[in-house]
């Protein structure tokens, strides 16, 4: 069973309301995607009738996918491998990554997960540099398929943009996840 995502969402509410006590605190007692914007925190929304998360790119912390979608062993299995990405990636000071695929959805026992990696500012080292040579490997190691972002010419391949369509069904729109790895972010969306 997917864990309730709004359940959390109640804590913080009461914390607010502990914290401001006003009128307005109180109303948001149910957190909704907006309601929490507003406040700059961030919820990851429920799946729509196709499993997916609704149309958009959705802002979350690290904590929070994990807390949304490594629910089983399986699930977490494949976050702790995203995980050593993530590593390699702030360590190189990328500063953004998206995450699709069936790890974002319903899917009780995702095989992997997309993700493709913002390279703006990026400052190489030794742990990119190896891997970057173990593509062959990369899958196999680190449980997902892994990009990178690449929309501009000579290449017009945005993953970002290209993810937020189900490949599953015709005409269907879906969400992603991005998240923020603290670099210097190229705006492209």
């Amino acid at each position: 069973m997917v864990p309730d995502g709004h359940m959390r969402s109640t804590k913080r509410a009461t914390a607010l309301k502990e914290f401001w006590g006003t009128r307005e605190a109180v109303q948001c007692t149910s957190l909704t995607p907006l309601a929490t914007q507003r406040y700059n925190w961030v919820v990851i929304p429920e799946f729509d009738e196709n499993g997916n998360l609704p149309e958009g790119v959705h802002d979350a912390t690290v904590e929070e996918v994990r807390t949304r979608f490594a629910y089983n062993p399986a699930r977490q299995r494949l976050f702790d491998a995203f995980l050593k990405v993530l590593e390699i990636l702030q360590g190189c000071n990328s500063p953004e990554v998206h995450l699709d695929g069936s790890f974002i959805t319903t899917k009780e026992e995702p095989s992997d997960y997309d993700m493709c990696w913002e390279s703006t500012g990026v400052e190489p080292t030794d742990e990119l540099r190896t891997f970057l040579e173990l593509r062959e490997q990369r899958k196999e190691r680190y449980l997902g398929d892994i990009f990178l972002r690449m929309p501009q010419p000579p290449y017009f391949y945005d993953h970002v943009e290209h993810w937020q369509s189900d490949s599953r069904q015709e005409d269907v729109v879906k969400g992603i996840i991005r998240i923020s790895l603290g670099g210097e972010v190229n705006d492209q969306e």
